[in-house]
């Protein structure tokens, strides 16, 4: 796709520097997430009733919780800029998670496991993107800390309790 061609070319460009890296980010969740990703989407049916929908239960990807990046990133600004040799670093958990078990998920977390999750759309093809973090774990020791079910849950208990 044209985005990708882009960054690609761009993550290009930021190696030719000596001394630099690049950070790529895996699907980042938390407060203050757009209200258009996919954990949104499903959070806005949440408490509800009726089938909670997702547009497509297929596609992997790896959910990071917003502060555990944070912490990835100050652990990176403090970095010795020497120990850097123009690569590539992953912020992300190395777990996939499909769409449609996020979806299931926050509904059992919701206490609404009763509630079907359709899709509006059949994709054709698999769609995986989960990261390895394992060049940042060397570099800097960091490890995630938030799992898929803890991070849901720390947003769909304050979220039910004021739709009380």
């Amino acid at each position: 796709t044209p985005y990708a061609h882009l960054k690609y070319h761009t993550e290009l460009l930021v190696l030719e520097n000596p001394n630099s890296f690049v950070v790529r980010l895996s699907n980042v969740y938390g407060p203050g997430m757009s209200k258009s990703n996919v954990v949104s989407t499903i959070l806005s049916q949440i408490p509800g009733i009726g089938d909670l929908q997702i547009k497509s239960k297929k596609p992997i990807r790896d959910f990071i919780w917003v502060l555990d990046v944070v912490e990835a990133l100050i652990k990176l600004a403090n970095v010795e800029i020497n120990a850097f040799t123009n690569r590539i670093v992953n912020i992300s958990t190395g777990v996939g998670t499909s769409i449609g078990q996020l979806a299931s998920i926050a509904l059992q977390i919701a206490q609404q496991s009763d509630r079907n999750v359709i899709e509006l759309e059949k994709l054709s093809e698999e769609s995986s993107s989960v990261m390895d973090y394992s060049e940042i774990k060397k570099l800097i020791n960091w490890d995630p800390t938030v799992n898929i079910n803890n991070g849901l849950g720390i947003l769909i208990n304050p979220q039910i309790q004021g739709k009380k």
